[in-house]
């Protein structure tokens, strides 16, 4: 998990917060909004909002490499993995789902990200283990993510969100019964010109 994580209220705590580091681009993130909608980029003084009508939680802007999300349904007991597709301020774009998680395997290390993917995704099956301990009611999707620091190193932000609610990894459950063996499926829920985080 990166540092500098705040839990802000007002515009006063995010000046502080922003003044008191050497972090030059931030991201506030609405904890109530649904697929980074309601998301903002903080570069400057002048972008911070006057009013927050809830508290927000303000965190630095990270440069995304890959989003993936561990997936778990305690009724069916099922858990994968996929990858979703996200714009550069978080915003959920799609995602890409694996009948066979073996293909999964492939595409990262095709694209040299597979060792830093299974160490972000085991940290989360770790936590998603601590979760069963208690009775789950409904599915949980746990969000985590690659991105480069500052010096172009690959590193992973495990359990970026937590979703225990309905949400796009319970869509991605119910479309992936209709891959074929082996198959790969994309669900892309974006505009033409949207620029896609994909990882490659």
């Amino acid at each position: 998990m990166p540092e500098h994580v705040h839990f802000v209220s007002d515009k006063e705590e995010i000046l502080k917060a922003i003044k008191n580091s050497e972090v030059k681009t931030w991201i506030l993130k609405a904890p109530f909004f649904c697929g980074g909608h309601g998301f903002k980029i903080i570069e400057s003084e002048a972008q911070v909002p006057e009013k927050l009508p809830f508290p927000h939680i303000l965190e630095p802007y990270l440069k995304r490499v890959a989003d993936m999300a561990v997936y778990y349904d305690p009724d069916s007991r099922e858990m994968f993995h996929y990858i979703s597709y996200i714009n550069p301020e978080g915003v959920y774009l799609g995602g890409r789902i694996y009948q066979n998680q073996a293909y999964l395997e492939l595409e990262l290390k095709h694209d040299g990200l597979y060792d830093a993917f299974m160490s972000v995704v085991h940290k989360a099956e770790e936590y998603l283990q601590e979760l069963k301990k208690h009775p789950l009611a409904q599915p949980v999707t746990l969000d985590s993510f690659l991105y480069r620091d500052d010096k172009g190193k690959l590193k992973g932000y495990a359990i970026s969100e937590t979703n225990y609610r309905i949400s796009m990894g319970t869509l991605n459950r119910s479309l992936r019964k209709f891959l074929p063996e082996n198959g790969v499926g994309t669900l892309v829920a974006t505009k033409k010109h949207d620029n896609i985080v994909t990882g490659k």
